[in-house]
Parts: C-alpha cells; sequence; structure tokens
C-alpha cells in the first residue's frame, strides 16, 4: 500500500468487483480540488507499490471507479496510458480524453506526464482482501513484494541489453525449462545467467512477472505473443491466461495471430477448449474470418 495512503482514512481506496482502487499518491476519491490547484504532476517518480498494479481501461472499471468519483483531479490515468474524465468538473465524466501519452514510466516507477496545463492522477488496484485471505493472500503479497523489490536475488536473466535480478527457487518452481537450465550441468548453472534469445525484452518481463505473482500485467497488449512464450517454458498458468484474454480482446489486427497461436497448441491441456471457442467466435463475426482468410 502506497505510504500515503497508510496515513489516509480508509475512504483513500474504493473497492469494486474483487478490487480496490486508489491513486499512486493517495488522493482522496471525494475530494475536489480548487480548478486552479495543479495535481499530479511530481518531479520525483513514485513507485508502484507492492500487489498494487495500474488499473486497465475496461468499459466497468471507467464507468464504476473513475466516472463516479471525484479523486481531487479532472482526470485518471489507467494503464494503457489515456486520461479518463472523473466526476471533477464540467466534463463527461467517463470520456477518454483526445491526448494519449499520458504516462511516464521509469522501471517499476510512474508519474503522470506533463501535457501542458493539464493535471491527472494515476489510478492503481490490487486485489480485495475480502477475496483473498489466509494463505493464498500472505503467499501472493510475498511473492509480488520478493518481484518488485528484487532483494537476495541469486541469479541474472539476460535478454538483449536488459538484465533482471531473479531468484533461481522461484523459476525453478514457475518453469521447468528454467529449472532443467538452472540444475544441469550447463554454463547457466555454474554462471547463473539465464541468456534469452529471440524474443522482446518486454516480453519476458511479463513472463517473469507471472512467475512471480501468478497474474497478467495489465500492460500486456500482445496476448498470443506471451503465450507462445509461456507454452515455450512450458508455463501452463501463464498459456491458459493468455488465451482466455486473446480470445476476449479478439480484433481484425491481431485475430491471425491469436489463430497461429491457438492452432499449433490445439491439443495441449492448457488450451483445452480454447480452439473451440476460437472457430465459434470466427464463425459468428464475419469480420474477423475475413481477416484471418486475407492472411493465407
Amino acid at each position: 500500500m502506497p505510504e500515503t495512503l497508510k496515513r489516509k482514512r480508509s475512504g483513500a481506496q474504493i473497492e469494486f468487483d474483487g478490487h480496490v482502487y486508489a491513486t499512486l499518491d493517495g488522493a482522496d476519491p471525494d475530494g475536489v480540488l480548487p480548478f486552479t490547484f495543479r495535481v499530479g504532476h511530481d518531479k520525483d517518480y513514485m513507485t508502484l507499490p507492492s500487489g498494487w498494479e495500474l488499473a486497465p481501461s475496461t468499459p466497468d472499471i471507467i464507468q464504476q471507479v473513475i466516472a463516479k468519483h471525484n479523486w481531487s483531479t479532472c482526470s485518471l490515468v489507467a494503464a494503457d496510458g489515456f486520461a479518463y474524465f472523473t466526476k471533477t468538473g464540467d466534463h463527461i465524466a467517463g470520456k477518454r480524453r483526445e491526448l494519449g501519452g499520458c504516462l511516464a514510466k521509469k522501471g517499476v516507477s510512474y508519474r503522470p506526464a506533463r501535457k501542458g496545463r493539464n493535471s491527472f492522477r494515476i489510478l492503481i488496484r490490487k486485489h480485495s482482501c475480502a477475496v483473498q485471505e489466509g494463505p493464498e493472500k500472505y503467499a501472493l503479497e510475498l511473492t509480488s513484494a520478493l518481484w518488485a523489490e528484487k532483494r537476495f536475488t541469486d541469479c541474472e536473466v539476460i535478454c538483449g541489453e536488459q538484465v533482471t535480478p531473479c531468484h533461481r527457487a522461484v523459476l525453478a518452481k514457475a518453469s521447468p525449462v528454467f529449472e532443467r537450465m538452472l540444475t544441469a550441468p550447463m554454463s547457466e548453472a555454474t554462471e547463473r545467467q539465464l541468456r534469452i534469445s529471440g524474443v522482446e525484452p518486454e516480453t519476458l518481463q511479463f513472463m517473469l512477472q507471472f512467475a512471480y505473482t501468478g497474474e497478467l500485467s495489465t500492460e500486456v497488449t500482445d496476448f498470443a505473443e506471451l503465450l507462445c512464450l509461456g507454452d515455450c517454458y512450458e508455463m501452463a498458468g501463464l498459456v491458459t491466461n493468455c488465451a482466455e484474454q486473446a480470445l476476449e480482446r479478439l480484433t481484425t489486427e491481431n485475430v491471425a495471430a491469436v489463430v497461429r497461436a491457438f492452432r499449433s497448441r490445439q491439443e495441449k491441456p492448457a488450451m483445452e477448449g480454447m480452439w473451440a471457442r476460437l472457430t465459434e467466435l470466427l464463425n459468428s463475426k464475419a469480420e474477423l474470418l475475413s481477416a484471418v482468410l486475407l492472411t493465407l
């Protein structure tokens, strides 16, 4: 939880559909600031707290979380980098502002990108404690902290110029492929460096984050690519999650890549029923089927 939230009343958070929502700087959801007061333009980046993630911009979140509250600002920035109007001001609450690129990132730290005189805050969320109680909640918070803080790491995952400190025990448990690399009499085991090629560094980061947290980053856009990578490293949970998200976000732009990823893996246990659901969607939406046929 952000330090600012610890000092504020519980009203600094909004609970909706199994998640708790807040701003990265702990603003009052019902606070209304003077029009001349500029917010969200701190010079310093703020680190995303352990267990929290950037909130996605799904229609229900926009309407039920962003548009229904003031959030002490006129706009909230979501994981997609766009800003959405809050209840504050004379704008249509929930409407997406035309300008994009409103999110500046440095590692796991963020701040609203400066856009003239506009003022923003960043919307974040975490799973509600009411949903995750007991051992599961404790385990998730622990592994999420390991990923976010990267303390006492004992190996490195290298992809191009990107070097990510990791914990061998976590990687070996999450992926049988990583386990073989770390235990076989190979250079990876002795040097404790895992060199990964043929993949985008950002996609690899998403896979490593899932290995620690069991959750997909809200910043993932190419689920087909991440699905293929997860399959290569025998991470069944990642494959299933990516398949589910790919089906929910199927468009004419990505459907061909999704079909290719699904077709070659349709017999795998992690993909059970996914191919049938995909073909059903293609048969029910002519524009999707047409987009696939154009690539043949």
